[in-house]
């Protein structure tokens, strides 16, 4: 250690006379990296007295005193978390001040561990947060933070895995701070243990862009989890469930988390009708992401088979997935994140089924029947590059490239109407890519501006091949040998810059300006034995548009009114290419007004109301025939004007979910289309033909909605009711029958009660009630009243060693038929204290029922399906937490 105190120039002036009067002490204590230590206490000692200071700031100290007739004193320097420094300083009684420094080195040791165990409140509010602590909602039968997150009031979870927020959809889900999935969240919440989450924070007015936190109006929810700190660094699990035949659920994650890098990766193949990606291959279903990117792609004609989701899709969906994801954000210096991300998911799906209509046109009776075995095979492929570079507090840059792939493949025997066979395979192709520059500057204190480029491309091939005889293809020089190509891409390129700008912390406005251009070609052709192309169903078109937009956003927020108010105005440019050359100038405007009044700060009533003017969608833009399938054609008689939109809401809404428990909201609103497209379809025992038009008459359509929830405490019950009616209106024409006007009127009931005692004892009861009705002037009234009930009852006993899941399942598609559907289900956890293994046991399905009969209808028509469901699973398993 330096001691800076010279011993050699002490000696030579030592004097053994008297030390009388002031004496002064000074110095510096520093770190061993040189770095002063404030608040460092100081001691001076003689054989009887002793006086102490503390450092400032800057490491310094000064003390002085009469310490009396003394030869020496000891100085000793201490320090929390450092080690005591002393120095022996020989006393002069011709030197009054004497300069002493310190260098202190820190001190490892370690404590016995104490853990003082307290339970925090359930739920915690912060301003704009809402914390949850896991520890109140945990009861032991959780594989995932998804199954967390569903037990936690205010949150939502739907059956793709996205989540909502006081009725917000949350658009990320962070680690510790960190967006590590973007809008694909559930590809975490899916995997990780929430044994690992020390919080969940729902946070409101949230912003991924630093800058723009206090300025953007955009009113975003996210959430937050908080790891406990000692799992903080690294984490995982793998688990394995199987019957040992030929059901298999198998799979694991890995995360870790530094100051450099976060990263997350996980794995799984399952056959036991498990999705674990963040898209729904089965349903054709897209993710939160793909749905913002929907705009920028084109249509696909031909669409392929999907699973029955009437009553959930685990139940039909008969999978064989594997499933991928990659997600890391490296830190780049002090001011920049390289966020990759990549996934993987392959499937081979069955779906088989059998599909009878009944057409009742009068005194016309038309019956129609398929049967369908049907293999399913998609391969999708994505990957994601973010570079967020906060290179000063007034510039913000992001750089953001994502690709992503399908190729599907399906293939379909078919028995037709009895006798007629058929072998259809279809095969369809979906590349995007999407390439953005995002530059935001903030220009003062209440001002930022924002220049944003765009980039997408995509190409989407699509073929059909019928090998078998089309029935409107009557002559007999052709054999069986059908080929449907149609090819579709999409360009964009874009624009747009953005003035943020805050007059007030409750008032603020956002204004934009831009340009867009976009390209959309469509090329179709049916090839007869690969010879011939029919003329009726080519197909060549290219449609060019440039748009140019002016926008602003107000938003005005105080304790007494929340109103939003958007105006959207577009200069449309359009010029197609079909056989001749049409164009179309547009001007379209979209305004949105939202009125919130706090009658109390748990009560307010609510206003909305938002009229558009939306240009053609590209799915209505060719005008020759399309084969989608072996017995169905589509084409469209199109105009490029726009389509007029109306909505409006009013309601009421209290909320005071964290005090009483209790919230109630009504809403009563109203939706007119004007100039739509409507369809057109004739329909024999063989064929199915539709054109879309576009109709004067408007369709409109009303809506009440009722969602009520309360909770009782002294016996720890929640109740929450959902009810919705609507009212609707609309047109179609069949089989050269007049413009027909069709009333549709729906009831939806949903019920949840749950029990959750003071012993572990959970009991959640839903009811689901449906009733659909249909009437025209050239059919009979069509109807549908289907009731679903099901009952859950866990019990954990031995503080959640043991965890004990029954849940029942009764479903009656329609009350007009005899047939009806009963599931039971159960699943046993066991998790030894102290240990990283749990053990399960499960079933689903356990009487096994093969088949669900459902009921569709038209104002012209009522279908019945029966699809082949996933039948009974025995499952034991094993999860391993690292």
């Amino acid at each position: 250690m330096l001691k800076l105190f010279c011993y050699s120039i002490l000696l030579f002036f030592i004097s053994f006379g008297k030390f009388n009067g002031q004496t002064t002490f000074k110095g510096i204590v520093l770190n061993d990296k040189q770095i002063p230590i404030n608040r460092a206490r100081i001691f001076i000692k003689t054989g009887t007295t002793s006086k102490f200071t503390f450092t400032d700031i800057n490491g310094k100290f000064e003390l002085s005193n009469d310490f009396g007739n003394v030869n020496s004193v000891l100085a000793i320097a201490s320090s929390p978390g450092y080690k005591n420094d002393s120095i022996r300083i020989p006393i002069n009684n011709q030197q009054k001040i004497y300069d002493t420094n310190f260098e202190l080195s820190k001190t490892s040791f370690t404590i016995e561990e104490v853990k003082i165990q307290a339970k925090r409140k359930p739920i915690e509010i912060k301003k704009d947060t809402v914390v949850y602590n896991p520890e109140n909602f945990i009861d032991g039968s959780e594989k995932n933070v998804e199954d967390l997150l569903k037990k936690l009031p205010g949150l939502e979870v739907k059956d793709d895995g996205s989540i909502q927020f006081k009725g917000k959809t949350v658009v990320a889900v962070m680690l510790d701070g960190g967006d590590l999935f973007n809008s694909n969240y559930m590809i975490g919440t899916r995997s990780i243990n929430p044994n690992i989450i020390d919080q969940v924070e729902a946070i409101e007015n949230w912003s991924d862009n630093p800058i723009l936190k206090q300025l953007n109006s955009e009113d975003k929810v996210a959430i937050n989890l908080k790891l406990k700190k000692d799992k903080v660094s690294f984490s995982s699990s793998l688990h394995a469930e199987t019957d040992f035949v030929k059901r298999h659920n198998l799979g694991g994650y890995a995360l870790a988390i530094n100051s450099l890098i976060k990263t997350f990766g996980t794995t799984n193949y399952n056959n036991v009708g498990e999705n674990k990606s963040p898209i729904n291959l089965s349903t054709n279903s897209l993710s939160f992401e793909e749905y913002q990117n929907l705009k920028y792609q084109s249509p696909f004609i031909i669409r392929t088979n999907a699973v029955d989701t009437q009553f959930g899709t685990e139940r039909a969906y008969r999978n064989q997935q594997w499933f991928n994801s990659s997600n890391s954000i490296i830190k780049i210096g002090s001011k920049a994140n390289l966020k990759l991300i990549g996934s993987m998911v392959q499937d081979k799906i069955l779906i088989n089924n059998i599909s009878e209509n009944f057409y009742k046109l009068n005194d016309e009776t038309i019956y129609t029947k398929d049967e369908n075995e049907i293999v399913k095979k998609p391969f999708y492929l994505t990957g994601n590059l973010e570079l967020d570079w906060y290179r000063s507090d007034k510039e913000y840059i992001e750089i953001n490239a994502s690709l992503s792939s399908l190729d599907e493949n399906v293939e379909n025997n078919l028995n037709s109407n009895f006798n007629d066979s058929y072998n259809t395979k279809t095969n369809l192709k979906n590349l995007f890519s999407k390439n953005e520059f995002i530059y935001t500057l903030k220009l003062q204190e209440k001002n930022a501006l924002q220049i944003k480029t765009l980039y997408t491309y995509n190409k989407k091939p699509q073929n059909l091949l019928v090998n078998s005889p089309l029935p409107f293809i009557t002559t007999s020089d052709y054999s069986s040998k059908n080929f449907q190509t149609v090819s579709t891409s999409k360009e964009n390129l874009s624009l747009e810059m953005i003035l943020y700008h805050k007059f007030a912390d409750d008032h603020k406005l956002n204004s934009s300006a831009g340009f867009a251009h976009q390209n959309y070609v469509l090329r179709s052709n049916l090839l007869v034995d690969d010879v011939e192309s029919l003329e009726d169903f080519n197909n060549n078109l290219h449609y060019k548009t440039k748009n140019f937009h002016f926008d602003f956003d107000y938003a005005f927020k105080n304790n007494m009114w929340d109103i939003t108010f958007s105006q959207n105005n577009q200069i449309l440019l359009q010029n197609l290419s079909e056989k001749t050359s049409i164009s179309k100038n547009l001007f379209l405007n979209s305004s949105k007004l939202s009125v919130l009044k706090f009658i109390s700060n748990k009560t307010a009533l609510f206003l909305g109301a938002e009229i558009s003017t939306i240009p053609i969608n590209e799915r209505y833009l060719f005008s020759k025939n399309i084969l989608i399938s072996n017995r169905s054609i589509i084409n469209n008689d199109y105009s490029l004007n726009f389509e007029t939109q109306q909505n409006y809401s009013i309601g009421f809404n209290y909320n005071d979910s964290y005090d009483k428990q209790f919230k109630t909201s009504v809403t009563v609103s109203y939706m007119k289309n004007s100039n739509p497209f409507t369809s057109k379809f004739f329909v024999d025992e063989n064929l199915d033909y539709t054109q879309n038009y576009r109709i004067e008459n408007a369709a409109e359509s009303y809506s009440l909605q009722l969602n009520l929830e309360k909770f009782v405490p002294f016996i720890s019950s929640r109740f929450n009711l959902k009810a919705n009616y609507y009212i609707s209106k609309y047109f179609n024409n069949i089989n050269d029958f007049a413009l027909t006007e069709i009333s549709a009127n729906s009831l939806n009931v949903n019920l949840i009660h749950q029990f959750a005692f003071n012993f572990p004892l959970k009991i959640k009861n839903t009811l689901n009630y449906i009733n659909l009705q249909q009437h025209s002037d050239i059919t009979q009234s069509n109807s549908i009243n289907s009731f679903n009930m099901k009952n859950e009852l866990v019990y954990g006993f031995n503080k959640n060693v043991y965890v004990f899941n029954f849940s029942n399942e009764f479903f009656k598609p329609d009350f007009s038929q005899q047939s009806h559907l009963f599931f039971l289900n159960f699943s046993f956890n066991f998790s030894p204290k102290e240990s990283k293994i749990k053990y399960f046991l499960s079933g689903k399905n356990l009487l096994n029922e093969r088949y669900n009969y459902t009921k569709y209808i038209q104002n012209y028509s009522t279908s019945f399906n029966r699809i082949e469901l996933l039948n009974r699973i025995l499952l034991v398993g094993v999860h391993i937490d690292f």
